[in-house]
């Protein structure tokens, strides 16, 4: 929820410049999202590390197993 001052400034501005708020808020997420987006070099060297980490926790049994578990469960075998 916006605060009501800050949407009564945002109709203000909208009026004086002759645009909707939608138009506004459209401008102000797109400018936002260019200056918070990575260098494409360094998005790959991110996406290079995914995997690549291992924290020690064990594996999850595979999904097969976890269903055979619960179908015995439900079943009551």
């Amino acid at each position: 929820m916006l605060p009501e001052t800050l949407l009564q400034k945002a109709r203000y501005y909208a009026v004086h410049h002759r645009t909707s708020l939608s138009q506004i808020v459209r401008e102000g997420l797109s400018e936002r999202m260019k200056k918070g987006q990575p260098e494409p070099a360094s998005q790959e060297s991110i996406l290079s590390l995914t995997g690549t980490l291992d924290l020690g926790g064990k594996q999850p049994p595979p999904r097969a197993k976890l269903y055979e578990k619960h179908l015995k469960h439900k079943l009551g075998v």
